[in-house]
């Protein structure tokens, strides 16, 4: 296979668990975050924003890291893969 094909496929993946994750971790993260801020005198309210900054920061930073393997991977000869198999 053509390793765009490669790299598309596991970057589909790494993008899936990323959403999930963040999809998961939003209510919660609201219900303690807006817990904690009640505390304070002077607080802010939590936007939406906030959370999909965190969201695109969090995929855009694994999407540099998977990249980075995917590269290092294709640019290796397979004889030193094929040898440790």
């Amino acid at each position: 296979a053509p390793s765009t094909n490669i790299a598309m496929l596991v970057i589909k993946e790494y993008g899936l668990l990323i959403v999930a994750a963040n999809l998961l971790a939003w209510p919660i993260m609201w219900l303690v975050l807006n817990s904690w801020l009640n505390g304070f005198v002077y607080r802010i309210e939590l936007s939406l924003l906030n959370f999909l900054l965190a969201t695109l920061f969090t995929a855009l930073l694994a999407l540099l890291t998977v990249s980075g393997e995917i590269l290092r991977v294709v640019r290796r000869n397979p004889v030193y893969a094929l040898r440790y198999e």
